[in-house]
């Protein structure tokens, strides 16, 4: 842990519950702005969909969460408050009649494509996988995150381009990295969670392979995010695709 401490006053389940759900709500932002506009209105719409008649379990469990698990219910409501919010940013209209289409394209899958060693050796719990956006699949896109005590780690594998990246709204400060002796493009998340986030874009025959490292937010004096993400990729990025 390097001697960093997480932050009192909150029960530690709490903690690590908002940590978690935290991570899925850029991602669902980054994918739902500009790309993948139709897998996020699949999950806003699966979300109503499900949502059952009010049974006394609290606002946020009556109306998105069919089973009344707390955690269900706050993944819910995180994920498509952001997707929702990207959505109206972007001028996107919800409508039942959304149908997705799907891309052809094969892409390399970070969840099987990364050996349990590589994600040990950077500090992440190899059994917390989890694919897609909250475990949404999404079109378009092979996506993989992992936990760790200190930060998550997520991979992303999509036909896009750099340039797309570079061209996108929100992505920032912008420069050139070499990581495990390969070239890349480091940026930001720009918002409110952009001093604890770090991304590298790396070319591929495919398109682009994604590697975004998320600092908890509830540690004291976090981290400023880019090294770690420069120590991890020399465990993951030999396992990119080329």
């Amino acid at each position: 842990m390097i001697g960093r401490t997480m932050k009192p006053n909150y029960a530690a389940w709490r903690i690590d519950l908002a940590d978690k759900w935290a991570q899925r709500a850029p991602a669902a932002v980054a994918i739902a702005i500009t790309w993948g506009l139709e897998a996020a209105v699949r999950f806003v719409l699966q979300t109503i969909a499900e949502a059952p008649e009010p049974h006394g379990g609290g606002p946020v469990q009556a109306d998105l969460c069919p089973s009344g698990g707390v955690e269900e219910s706050i993944r819910r409501h995180v994920i498509a408050t952001a997707i929702c919010t990207a959505l109206q940013a972007a001028g996107y209209r919800l409508t039942s009649g959304a149908t997705p289409t799907a891309e052809t394209t094969a892409l390399w899958d970070p969840s099987t494509g990364i050996p349990a060693d590589a994600l040990r050796a950077s500090n992440v719990d190899a059994s917390s996988s989890e694919s897609g956006i909250a475990g949404i699949e999404q079109i378009g896109w092979r996506i993989c995150g992992w936990r760790g005590p200190e930060y998550s780690i997520t991979v992303y594998s999509t036909a896009r381009t750099v340039d797309q990246f570079e061209n996108k709204p929100g992505n920032v400060d912008f420069t050139d990295v070499t990581i495990a002796g390969r070239s890349g493009r480091q940026f930001r998340l720009d918002g409110a969670s952009k001093h604890l986030n770090c991304n590298v874009v790396f070319a591929a025959q495919q398109g682009v392979v994604q590697l975004q490292v998320l600092i908890r937010a509830a540690l004291d004096n976090p981290p400023e995010p880019c090294g770690p993400l420069a120590r991890i990729g020399e465990n993951l990025v030999p396992w990119f695709p080329e």
